[in-house]
């Protein structure tokens, strides 16, 4: 079994162009059900991440008493719960400092747990925390340059990185800056990077290996006609190596919100699901839920490749290196629905015809 902690190792991201996609038999996949979030309603948009070894999920989303085509209200936690092993129970965690969702929670390798950004229903915000103990205190961070909510966070090469996103919750366009703060003098404050090459986008998925960041999907902001934001789904994909952004093949299809970061194993970047948009032309009650497959991109051949399918579908999640695995903690499995399921995926070493 290939540790699923190492996923920012050993490989070449920046290759030739081609596009492409081939299918294969499934790789060795294990699939473990974890204990279900205690919100019986499920949340949207929490944030997830590793805290003295366990697995940590806070704050998100869930619509109380209705669903929001109902007129149902988006009620937001400041909530979080700690699991200690998989076989455990979950218990309650510390509060966030505010009651937000749809920001991003990072582990350094010192052992800080980072949440960036994030929002609620009538603001996004810059403000960045830190902490170290499950029970210790919340440490104010430098903020962003700017409020943020739905972008990318990633660790690379020292420094947490900040994508894309949105301004604020009406906002009809979004984001294509790339922000970087050092974790060794994070007093130094946000730096800017090459901007995103593509159009702004919220809630895409990033990963990163040694040569670098890969950002993928998501969707574009655009006003609709009565000036309210409406999202068109991407299926780019972007490549940084430190200096300059390269176009890379595109998805197989579209994916917003897909779980991440996107964890690099065998050489190979793993996107789970997402939206793929197959059910933006029907009534939301209608909805026949969100992407199920799984696909693997080879940074050294620039090919994308589907390689199984998922015993669930859910997104506005993250993933969680883990227990010599992936945890995904809940999420969104309809429009409106939120699930408490948690999973566990653990990849095992295949043959060659299933590389």
């Amino acid at each position: 079994m290939i540790s699923l902690l190492t996923t920012v190792i050993r490989a070449c991201m920046v290759v030739p162009l081609m596009t492409g996609l081939v299918s294969c038999s499934d790789p060795v996949l294990r699939w473990q059900r974890l204990p279900d979030l205690p919100p019986a309603h499920g949340l949207g948009g929490a944030m997830a991440a590793q805290i003295e070894g366990a697995l940590w999920v806070g704050g998100g989303s869930h619509f109380g008493g209705a669903m929001p085509w109902q007129g149902g209200l988006k009620t937001w936690h400041d909530r979080s719960f700690v699991l200690a092993v998989p076989g455990a129970q979950w218990r309650e965690g510390p509060r966030l400092p505010l009651a937000m969702g749809y920001g991003c929670a990072l582990s350094d390798d010192s052992g800080f747990l980072w949440v960036i950004g994030g929002g609620d229903g009538s603001q996004h915000f810059s403000s960045v925390w830190r902490r170290r103990k499950i029970a210790g205190p919340w440490q104010r961070m430098a903020d962003l340059p700017t409020a943020s909510a739905m972008g990318v966070a990633l660790i690379w090469r020292g420094h947490l990185h900040w994508l894309c996103g949105s301004l604020s919750p009406t906002a009809v366009e979004a984001e294509r800056s790339h922000w970087t703060l050092s974790l060794q003098e994070p007093q130094l404050g946000w730096q800017r990077l090459p901007d995103f090459p593509g159009p702004g986008r919220i809630l895409a998925v990033g990963g990163a290996n040694d040569r670098g960041l890969v950002i993928a999907g998501g969707a574009q902001l655009v006003a609709d006609s009565s000036g309210k934001p409406r999202r068109l789904l991407c299926r780019d994909v972007y490549g940084f190596d430190g200096r300059e952004w390269r176009l890379l093949a595109d998805l197989p299809q579209a994916a917003v919100a897909a779980p991440g970061p996107m964890p690099y194993i065998n050489g190979k970047f793993w996107l789970i699901g997402g939206d793929d948009g197959r059910g933006m032309a029907v009534q939301p009650w209608r909805h026949p839920g969100f992407s199920r497959l799984l696909w693997s991109y080879d940074p050294q051949r620039n090919l994308w490749r589907r390689e199984s399918v998922l015993p669930d579908a859910l997104v506005t999640t993250a993933l969680v290196p883990w227990c010599g695995g992936v945890a995904l903690p809940g999420g969104e499995v309809r429009p409106g629905l939120r699930s408490p399921r948690c999973w566990m995926l653990r990849l095992h070493e295949g043959n060659e015809s299933s590389r």
